[in-house]
């Protein structure tokens, strides 16, 4: 269980910090190319969830808060019951980055429109 909890902290952590330092230092929609015909990275924002779907108004937003917190918490507490089991590090690795991924995204919910102006 440490090293799921450590890959999920980690990758929160890293997660956030690149969001942060992206959000100081890129203009929107601004691109930089890290490995040429690969892997670039451009400044970017999703006002909902995948694919840009959004439930209108505050209400739809703390419904969508409210659900990532519950489908949280069902993969940390199913990941609890796998390692009683002894499951493969493989898959555990991926249900960490699955819960890390929705993690960031429920920082990003509750946090980003706090501390950057919308514009």
């Amino acid at each position: 269980m440490r090293k799921v909890l450590l890959t999920i902290l980690s990758v929160v952590a890293l997660d956030q910090i690149l969001k942060i330092w992206i959000k100081l230092n890129f203009l929107y929609g601004e691109n930089v190319e890290l490995i040429s015909g690969w892997l670039d990275l451009q400044f970017v924002e999703n006002p909902g969830m995948a694919f840009g779907w959004m439930f209108p108004g505050t209400s739809g937003k703390l419904a969508l808060s409210i659900f990532r917190i519950i489908v949280v918490t069902a993969i940390i507490i199913y990941i609890y019951k796998l390692t009683k089991k002894k499951t493969h590090q493989g898959y555990m690795f991926c249900l960490a980055l699955i819960v890390a991924g929705a993690l960031g995204n429920i920082i990003d919910s509750a946090v980003y429109g706090m501390c950057f102006d919308k514009g």
